[in-house]
């Protein structure tokens, strides 16, 4: 946004940006879309998760409000005639293409351990990638389900795993949360490869998973640490860190609006984000 209104903003109009925080809860998406919308919002970059992004699109459609989305993958916010715009590609694609991978790694036994708070993302990616294992051979063991916000024990979940004997685990789930389970896995003996979803890739995966997370195996639709030209070299100048593949996203997708709001500009009154 600082890019475009030192261009000369939108049709000669500066963009003001009003910022929301919806912890990452769809209980809490709605409300905090809600106060946007009150003080003048219509156009909307978000949400990240796509079990945020399902609970905010009702009050977009009642409010004729578009959302922007960079991250939310599900395939159930596919197909639908609505005012959501995503620029990923539906999720389970990732999930079959580790799916294959893993078996080419010679796995043949995966348990698996998923966040169903976002469950609209993660069970498709789960099943998909259950799928393509199973047609190369391999069987899913185990389907351990678990709630983030509830707490809960990881080291329970990795003994819970573990208990079926797989040379594979896979974790569906935030990176705070693979690199936590990883943790446990290795201190409960556990040697195999683990393979996570593009949801678990984050600066929590290696700060908080060390050596545990060594060799993890995933696929991912940009680089994991945000290699993106002039734009990468820019974020570390002013923050002094690499930026993250989400922050990649954003911006690439704050650019495609910014040049779509330029070609309607004619047609736009005034617009904040």
């Amino acid at each position: 946004w600082e890019e475009g209104n030192a261009a000369g903003g939108v049709g000669g109009r500066r963009i003001r940006i009003l910022l929301g925080d919806d912890e990452g809860d769809p209980r809490r998406a709605a409300s905090v879309d809600q106060d946007l919308i009150r003080r003048g919002v219509r156009l909307f970059l978000g949400h990240s998760l796509s079990t945020t992004t399902e609970a905010a699109l009702p009050l977009m459609e009642r409010h004729r409000c578009l959302l922007v989305s960079p991250l939310a993958s599900s395939p159930r916010l596919s197909g639908r005639d609505d005012l959501l715009v995503r620029l990923p590609s539906a999720s389970p694609l990732s999930g079959r293409d580790l799916g294959r991978h893993g078996a080419r790694l010679g796995l043949r036994r995966v348990a698996c351990a998923w966040d169903r708070g976002n469950e609209i993302y993660a069970l498709p990616w789960v099943e998909s990638f259950a799928e393509a294992f199973r047609r190369e051979g391999g069987e899913m063991t185990a389907r351990r389900s678990y709630l983030r916000r509830a707490g809960g024990s990881f080291d329970e979940l990795a003994a819970e795993l573990l208990r079926h004997r797989p040379d594979g685990v896979l974790a569906v789930a935030g990176a705070l949360d693979v690199a936590l389970l990883a943790q446990r896995l290795r201190l409960r003996g556990f040697q195999g490869p683990i393979l996570c979803a593009p949801w678990g890739v984050g600066r929590e995966l290696v700060a908080y998973g060390g050596g545990a997370v060594e060799g993890l195996r995933t696929i991912h639709f940009v680089h994991p640490l945000g290699e993106v030209g002039e734009f990468s070299d820019r974020f570390r100048s002013r923050f002094r860190e690499d930026p993250s593949w989400s922050a990649v996203l954003g911006y690439e997708t704050a650019q495609v609006l910014l040049e779509a709001l330029e070609a309607f500009a004619p047609d736009i009154f005034f617009v904040e984000l």
